[in-house]
């Protein structure tokens, strides 16, 4: 029971916010920011305000039902709190952003720009850091047609992968120091670059595990 506090908490939080600043709120509200900080898309304050708080509850409901569904649901289970805790910083990157946007659409702007970066960081640090104490499933880790076929490829392309993801969230989180031209290469290059590589190495590792046997 208390493992459902903390996220349905959040979930409630948002809702309440969204319920307190509807009166406040314009007619249309900024929803979306390009590369620039720039605010190019808006939408009706019952959809920018709701939206979210949605969208928790789903995400929560599905990080719930994984465990139950997976096939190797035995090896998630003793991943159990590791799921929570994600569950829980994924749940409160949303409340942040969904109280962003609010206070951007009451009229008090800055730049999301750089905001952004920061908060896909940041979860790449938190992904990083649980990535490899992930065991053998379905839909936590790198998923690959390698990984998913043999559980030694699994947990080393995991480890190669949680330190990629660890130390990119903290070059990403650092960019934001850089010129936003450097800030913007920097980010996307390490999305690509964290979710290239491990699933390389998967490939690498079966094919010599294949050819040791």
């Amino acid at each position: 029971m208390k493992r459902w506090i903390l996220p349905v908490g959040l979930v409630a939080a948002a809702l309440m916010i969204s319920l307190i600043v509807y009166g406040r709120m314009p007619d249309q509200v900024p929803v979306h920011w390009n590369t620039y900080g720039e605010v190019d898309r808006y939408a009706s304050k019952a959809f920018a305000l709701f939206i979210m708080p949605a969208m928790m509850l789903l995400v929560w409901l599905s990080i719930k039902i994984a465990p139950i569904i997976d096939p190797k649901r035995a090896n998630l289970k003793k991943n159990i709190g590791e799921i929570d805790t994600i569950n829980f910083f994924v749940l409160l990157v949303l409340l942040g952003i969904h109280v962003m946007t609010i206070v951007y659409g009451l009229g008090y702007e800055f730049d999301m720009s750089i905001i952004a970066p920061i908060i896909v960081g940041l979860m790449f640090v938190v992904i990083g850091n649980y990535l490899p104490r992930f065991r053998h499933n379905y839909f936590f880790g790198v998923k690959t047609p390698w990984t998913l076929a043999n559980e030694e490829v699994w947990r080393k392309s995991n480890q190669i992968g949680g330190r990629m993801f660890f130390f990119g969230g903290l070059v990403v989180i650092l960019s934001v120091f850089l010129p936003r031209m450097w800030m913007l290469v920097i980010l996307f290059a390490t999305i690509v670059v964290c979710s290239a590589v491990p699933a390389v190495v998967s490939y690498i590792l079966y094919r010599k595990n294949q050819s040791a046997s």
